[in-house]
């Protein structure tokens, strides 16, 4: 491991960057960069299960499937990496804690990290010290200062006020003589002043000497210059300013400013010059922490707020584009939420593997700007409940729970707000799926209770048939075959009447895997491989999978195990392929375990039975869970 020690602003990731492009060639096997967020005032940092997941799924393991015990995912991930030469720039730690489970490295690879900390105790002979200061540097000097003008101080708080002042030398500075000078201070008190961050460049000032003027000298010769592309610059410092998010990309910034890419480049890379934002990889652009309140201060005070309420609707506008045809490329037989008509054009996406590299790498940023979007205007608001309910599919494929239960919560508070019924329906759907993933089976049934009153209250046959079908796979998941059928069929009849053939075909699976259940085998098969010509006749690889599961299922009940093993690992085979349905790839698990011990394999059932079980305990599903150790049970009785 080789680490570069330093604060915002004095170029330890630049210099990390340069090393990676420059020992490149000695890590044939990849090179990846993580921004760690450690130390980004209201963006939250990336703790150690995210890294590692992140990682994990740059290399390759589907989102559902990664561990989430740490130390699992930890060992997980060196077995991946095992023989390979790899190098991992990891970006911004605010500790070593943060990526401890990921060291040592193996043999081969190697971790380029970069942190405010010293983090010399965890690499003594690869360590680079890059000024400014060094963190415990930055606590030396306020140590010594403190200590010689009698002001009273803890370790914890002196520790955190180095932190709120960025590790730059004149806000340490400032800090020192502020406090000496007030005789009836301690350091605890100046932190809680700076822990706001509204007032924080205020705080850090003392005469004629701040932070914030310091600052101000790059953005007003910008502001102040003769050069149109200064004063453009300017401009975008001071709309960049006011987005909470870690990190924009060029077309983000080119939406934001409402100008062409090559524009945006020109204007942003002039600010990289005037050295107010940094550029962590080709494309992207970032703001350090004190830089970025003072860019936010600029943007309140010069642009009025239609302005700024206009550049904010022009990004969600960008992201809400792009984010809609991504998850459409990547799944364009599921039912996606609509996308209303925006004039920003969406970056350009080439297949569905490039479509979800570009959602799990802008994930950070859309979750962040959606919490800003929120309370904007009725404008803002609405483009920010589309942009999270199109999010739905690729969060549930990628086992993003928690978010899409937030992110579906908060459309739904804000479509009442905005007595908007339709968007309010289609947050019902989003929250109702969460729950399922979640195991809160009676929060599903209540939200898909009350979205069908609503659809039907609205006259939406499309939400209604979704809502029904919802329903027969809860009361499935609930072994309740009778109420399931009942909602099957009733899904099936209006799939029908609207001419909608992914309803058809769902509906018709739940009704079969209903009478499988209620014992009427015949029944399950002819409805199921109609289900299955339909998702073949469509090319939906995902439905098909999903039913040749069940016809499986169906023909195991009936003894034809060679026939049930074919189907199975056809559906298992899809099933990876779209690195989607955990809940499915486990059940289809149960049953290839079961083919299995028919067969008298025991040791073979045992493992897929395990695998099954590993993947239920995973993803959180109650429900599978029991139906492995069911079938576990029968394993272990026949041994």
């Amino acid at each position: 491991m080789v680490t570069i020690c330093g604060p915002p602003g004095a170029g330890k990731s630049a210099l990390a960057l340069h090393a990676a492009h420059r020992a490149a060639a000695r890590f044939p096997d990849g090179q990846v960069y993580v921004n760690l967020r450690g130390a980004m005032p209201g963006v939250r940092r990336l703790d150690t299960g995210e890294l590692i997941g992140r990682l994990l799924r740059t290399f390759g393991t589907p989102g559902s499937e990664v561990p989430p015990d740490v130390d699992e995912a930890a060992s997980a991930l060196r077995t991946i990496l095992h023989g390979r030469r790899v190098l991992l720039l990891l970006d911004d730690a605010s500790s070593i804690a943060q990526v401890g489970p990921l060291l040592p490295m193996t043999s081969g690879s190697t971790v380029l990290l970069t942190s405010r900390e010293n983090l010399a105790p965890a690499a003594p002979a690869s360590h680079v010290d890059l000024g400014p200061m060094p963190r415990d540097e930055a606590v030396a000097m306020l140590v010594r200062r403190f200590r010689s003008g009698g002001v009273g101080f803890s370790q914890k708080a002196i520790e955190r006020l180095a932190d709120l002042c960025d590790g730059f030398p004149l806000a340490l500075h400032v800090a020192g003589a502020r406090l000496a000078s007030r005789s009836g201070w301690s350091a605890d008190m100046l932190i809680e002043r700076l822990e706001d961050e509204s007032s924080r460049l205020d705080e850090l000032r003392t005469g004629q000497v701040g932070v914030r003027s310091s600052i101000a000298v790059s953005y007003t010769a910008l502001a102040g210059s003769g050069q149109t592309l200064d004063r453009e610059a300017a401009r975008a410092f001071r709309l960049i300013g006011l987005l909470r998010v870690p990190d924009l990309s060029l077309e983000a910034v080119a939406a934001l400013l409402d100008v062409p890419p090559r524009t945006a480049e020109r204007v942003v890379e002039r600010l990289f010059d005037a050295r107010l934002v940094e550029t962590p990889t080709p494309g992207r652009y970032t703001l350090h922490d004190l830089i970025r309140l003072y860019a936010q201060e600029r943007g309140v005070d010069t642009e009025p707020p239609e302005r700024r309420e206009a550049a904010l609707r022009r990004v969600l506008g960008f992201f809400l584009a792009t984010t809609g045809a991504a998850v459409r490329m990547i799944d364009p037989h599921r039912l996606h939420a609509g996308v209303p008509e925006v004039p920003q054009t969406p970056k350009a996406l080439h297949d569905r593997e490039e479509a979800t590299r570009w959602l799990e790498r802008e994930r950070p940023s859309l979750l962040t700007i959606l919490g800003q979007a929120w309370d904007g205007d009725a404008a803002t608001a609405h483009l920010a409940i589309a942009l999270a309910l199109n999010l739905q599919w690729h969060l549930a494929a990628q086992g993003y729970r928690h978010e899409m239960l937030w992110l579906g919560t908060r459309s739904l508070e804000t479509a009442r707000r905005l007595a908007d019924r339709v968007s309010e329906a289609q947050a019902l759907a989003m929250v109702a799926m969460a729950h399922r993933l979640l195991n809160h089976d009676e929060e599903e049934l209540t939200c898909l209770h009350e979205l069908l009153d609503l659809c039907r209250e609205l006259g939406d046959p499309l939400g209604e048939l979704r809502a029904l079908g919802n329903l027969a796979s809860a009361c499935l998941s609930l072994e309740r075959p009778e109420e399931a059928l009942r909602y099957a069929e009733r899904q099936l009849v209006i799939s029908r009447q609207v001419e909608s053939p992914v309803g058809e075909r769902y509906a018709l699976m739940m009704v079969g895997e209903a009478h499988l259940l209620l014992g009427s085998h015949d029944e399950a098969v002819a409805t199921l491989r109609q289900a299955l010509r339909r998702a073949r006749e469509a090319g939906d690889a995902m439905h098909e999978a999903m039913t040749l599961r069940r016809l499986g299922e169906a023909h195991l009940e009936a003894g034809d195990v060679v026939a049930a093993r074919a189907q199975l690992l056809d559906a298992l085979a899809s099933f990876d392929a779209f690195a989607q349905g955990p809940q499915e790839r486990s059940q289809a698990l149960v049953a290839l375990a079961r083919s299995s011990r028919m067969l008298g394999d025991l040791d073979e059932a045992s493992r897929h039975v395990a695998e099954a079980l590993r993947i239920a305990r995973e993803s959180g599903d109650r429900h599978d869970e029991r139906r492995a150790l069911r079938e576990q049970a029968e394993i272990h009785g026949h041994g």
